[in-house]
């Protein structure tokens, strides 16, 4: 390891030597990888791309598995990056977690002499703090065998530029074209990543982009860990430009004190990298309690404002330094919300829905109940109506409490009733099960979602019947929620017995089918195609004559065996199989040998 002391022998410039990087290069019996990169020496802000290079070294082809490990992740996840400087001290990842949706995948073949490549922006890897000559170390399993995928070693020089020098790294960086995505078997040309211009000194110029409404050098500053960029950011939120106020509010909100990572609100989507530990970092070194005053102030004017996204905006900084002082803005901004989910386009595929700014407007409502904030009654306003049920929900019972609830289960608007059902106790008091029964029968989806969940949650046995026919006619998230309800209910055959007669129903008719396949000691479908009109009504004879013959088993909900003689192949569609752990594809090829 070259000492630290040597780094200032470097020659600084912009422009430097564009010859490979030292690298060294680990064989294995079978292959080797190679690291390189652009130059032979870096300044801290820079996009360092190192570029990895699987090398076939042996005689004959070998099939690698590379992918797959990227999507909605901050980098490529196979590969495994250790940075140290020259005391051996491992430098800390900055995203640990390990979130991955996946993403494409592929397995090459690589001849012998070929290569694999890809390009990995090594300040995604890894966060070094100061300057120095650091060796870093790169392996990816290639789905080779335990021990057989090669390391790849080589040393790269970091420098701190001089402010004139960090002006051009500035206009350098974001000048590059943008980041392509993870590319995959070839080295990547240089690309901007102002996520590697996280040192104090780019705040200067970036500074003054951003305030000429340069959303990237907003963005930019968003990452620096410094109480500095934070009071930047803070100034920019008095910008004129909306656009500047909106893209600072947005880089501020990844270093307020989030209740959320603290667990006090739920994940606002399971299936988004929430980037976690880089904003508990973020809010480590740069958040500073003097700086909330300023924050309420700004989150009070977002909240007025008419854009969605201003409101949202507004409505979490609430959630981070909001005080129950600050209920009366929020009750306002409410109010505006619930009144225009009533003209909202619908959103589909998701549950529950945003409804516009609603929902973001409802986790500040019940940060600022969880802090002291209690309202006596619901008032006359819409927002008034969602803070006082908020309250209720936190276990909030004042006078009179009864009456005011059975008013909002039939309010004119159907958010507030779902939220009147969202946030009842378990314990339902029986004058409010006739406005539960109503709302059963809404054409509001959310507001029938809200009720089966209800009678659920309370074990209302007694509005049995009407799921029942709410369940008949409901689609979509409506038809599980409608259908969990009734076997939380023990109406376990009269669930499975509509779920057989509504095959028929081409709009629900694959819904109908998988939750039937629920019976059976199976875990996937395959091979399912287009069912004709006479093939859904055959399928519904069949099924609902199935369901009848087995209802002990569907009542004391028992899994079916799909080796069970009554278990016949004319209770799926043509073509469709059944996969089964430990076992054969169900039902087995007619023509095993062919």
């Amino acid at each position: 390891m070259v000492n630290l002391s040597k780094v200032s022998a470097i020659t600084l410039g912009i422009s430097l030597c564009v010859a490979p990087m030292l690298w060294a290069a680990q064989t294995t019996g079978k292959s080797r990888a190679v690291l390189t990169a652009d130059k032979n020496a870096f300044f801290l802000g820079e996009n360092v791309l190192v570029h990895y290079c699987f090398e076939n070294t042996t005689t004959g082809p070998i099939k690698i598995s590379v992918g797959g490990d990227y999507r909605g992740s901050t980098r490529s996840l196979r590969f495994k990056v250790t940075v140290t400087d020259d005391t051996g001290t491992v430098m800390p990842d900055p995203d640990p977690s390990g979130y991955s949706l996946g993403g494409l995948g592929s397995s090459p073949q690589i001849d012998p002499g070929g290569q694999w490549c890809q390009s990995l922006p090594l300040m995604r890897y890894a966060r070094i703090d100061r300057p120095g000559i650091y060796e870093v170390r790169i392996t990816h399993d290639l789905g080779l065998p335990a021990g057989e995928a090669p390391e790849g070693r080589m040393t790269v020089a970091l420098t701190l530029p001089t402010n004139a020098q960090a002006e051009e790294v500035v206009a350098a960086m974001l000048a590059l074209p943008p980041n392509p995505g993870v590319v995959m078997g070839s080295l990547s040309k240089p690309y901007s990543d102002y996520s590697a211009l996280r040192y104090g000194l780019y705040l200067s110029p970036l500074l003054r982009r951003a305030e000429a409404a340069d959303a990237t050098a907003v963005a930019a500053i968003g990452v620096i860990p410094t109480p500095e960029a934070t009071k930047a950011l803070l100034g920019l939120l008095g910008n004129t430009n909306p656009a500047v106020v909106r893209d600072a509010a947005r880089a501020l909100s990844a270093r307020l004190p989030d209740p959320a990572l603290e667990g006090a609100l739920a994940p606002r989507n399971v299936f988004a990298n929430e980037l976690k530990d880089p904003r508990r970092y973020l809010i480590t070194t740069s958040w500073r309690p003097e700086f909330a005053s300023e924050v309420r102030a700004a989150a009070t004017k977002l909240l007025a404002t008419a854009e969605t996204d201003d409101i949202r905006l507004g409505a979490f900084m609430l959630q981070a330094v909001g005080v129950p002082g600050d209920a009366a803005s929020l009750a306002v901004a409410l109010t505006s919300a619930i009144e225009k989910t009533r003209t909202l386009p619908f959103e589909s595929g998701t549950y529950p829905r945003p409804r516009g700014a609603a929902q973001e407007l409802l986790r500040a409502a019940d940060i600022l109940v969880g802090r002291g904030y209690a309202p006596l009654t619901p008032g006359d306003t819409a927002g008034g109506v969602a803070l006082w049920l908020v309250a209720l929900g936190h276990g909030a019972k004042p006078s009179g409490w009864q009456e005011d609830v059975s008013r909002a289960l039939v309010h004119p608007i159907p958010y507030v009733r779902e939220l009147a059902m969202d946030r009842l106790a378990e314990d339902v008091p029986a004058s409010l099960v006739p406005g539960i029964s109503g709302n059963l029968e809404s054409t509001d989806p959310d507001v029938q979602i809200a009720a089966c969940h209800l009678v659920s949650r309370a074990r209302l046995a007694t509005l049995r019947p009407q799921v029942i026919e709410s369940f008949r006619k409901a689609t979509e998230w409506t038809a599980r929620e409608c259908g969990n309800t009734l076997y939380t209910l023990g109406a376990r055959f009269e669930r499975v017995d509509i779920l057989a007669s509504r095959i028929t129903e081409p709009a629900v008719a694959a819904t109908m089918l998988d939750h039937l396949l629920g019976l059976f000691d199976t875990n996937g479908m395959s091979g399912c195609c287009a069912v004709s009109a006479d093939q859904s009504r055959a399928l519904s004879v069949r099924w609902r004559a199935f369901v009848a013959s087995h209802r002990a088993d569907i009542e004391a909900g028992r899994s079916i065996s799909l080796d069970d003689p009554d278990v016949t192949p004319d209770l799926l569609p043509p073509g469709t199989k059944l996969s089964r752990t430990g076992k054969p594809d169900w039902p087995a090829s007619p023509n095993p040998g062919r």
